[in-house]
């Protein structure tokens, strides 16, 4: 029994079978997503004669290149929803300069850092919601504690109504200090 190759979806609309044979196919050629940022670009106009151009080839695992296509995307996405050139320059020079495991290191903390806040909201839900006594809980701390998380929410959105990709964690303890308010008042 012969066994037909099975290849990733991202990658069947860029490759190019070999016509008659379904087991080969031409060697892939893409550019590279992580493009130039725009303190690297020169201006063109009539005067301009000659321009640096760099051209390297160099062969790239499939997972590698399924990270690149992801990020091409995301610089796309980020586009389609009004970023600016230099919002998406920004990510771009994040991965271009940031070495891998640094990026990966940052997403294991972020993922450990928001297990340990549901937890803490998950704790505070349910000491809230059976709350019997205010004993030793003073009214000023519950005040302050429900007007301190609003800046980190609504600066980002006063300097550019674009980022309103608030981040949940944030978002959510604000509703929860204004959930236990009314609790407070009827307990």
């Amino acid at each position: 029994m012969l066994l037909r190759p099975v290849l990733p979806h991202q990658l069947a609309p860029y490759l190019r079978i070999v016509a008659g044979d379904h087991a080969r196919y031409h060697p892939l050629l893409t550019a590279n997503p992580i493009r130039p940022t725009r303190d690297h670009m020169h201006a063109v106009n009539y005067t301009v004669t000659r321009l640096p151009l760099h051209i390297t080839v160099s062969p790239l695992s499939i997972g590698a290149w399924q990270l690149m296509h992801v990020l091409d995307g995301a610089v796309a996405q980020q586009q389609q929803w009004g970023a600016t050139d230099n919002d998406t320059d920004d990510v771009v020079r994040m991965f271009a300069e940031t070495p891998v495991w640094l990026l990966c290191l940052t997403l294991v903390v972020s993922m450990v850092h928001l297990l340990f806040d549901l937890l803490a909201l998950r704790s505070d839900v349910a000491f809230w919601a059976t709350a019997t006594s205010l004993k030793g809980i003073s009214a000023a701390s519950l005040a302050a504690q429900v007007r301190c998380p609003l800046p980190p929410l609504a600066v980002p959105l006063l300097h550019s109504p674009l980022r309103v990709a608030t981040p949940p964690p944030p978002a959510v303890r604000v509703a929860v200090h204004h959930w236990r308010l009314p609790v407070r008042r009827v307990r």
